[in-house]
């Protein structure tokens, strides 16, 4: 569990530092700064959604695993549907990787359940 949660952390911060590096520097062309602004708001929100997640595994509540599941799988997609590149790899290397230890710690969420 404790490598998942890491493995989580790692996500909100690539996440957190994709969305900076968009916000700052994403584009030098005057027609795109808005659309970039937006993207960065959403790979905050990522961060945000995962951080949450990350907070929901210390304090083992249940609805961990789905938003879990819904996160990683909607992350690897996106990130498979785009140009792809090192970021992506990335992105889905790190989400991949969390995803399979979310998986194999399912028996661990279920047991959250039962302790309420």
């Amino acid at each position: 569990m404790r490598v998942l949660q890491v493995l989580i952390l790692i996500n909100a911060a690539i996440w957190f530092v994709f969305g900076v590096l968009a916000l700052l520097g994403g584009t030098t062309n005057p027609d795109q700064v808005s659309i970039m602004r937006k993207l960065s708001l959403f790979m905050f929100g990522d961060a945000a959604i995962l951080l949450f997640i990350f907070i929901g595994t210390i304090k083992k509540k249940n609805w961990t695993y789905t938003a879990g599941l819904i996160v990683l799988v909607v992350n690897i997609v996106l990130s498979v549907t785009d140009e792809f590149g090192v970021a992506d790899f990335i992105v889905i290397f790190a989400s991949i990787a969390a995803l399979i230890m979310l998986l194999t710690n399912k028996p661990i969420f279920d047991s959250f359940k039962k302790t309420k």
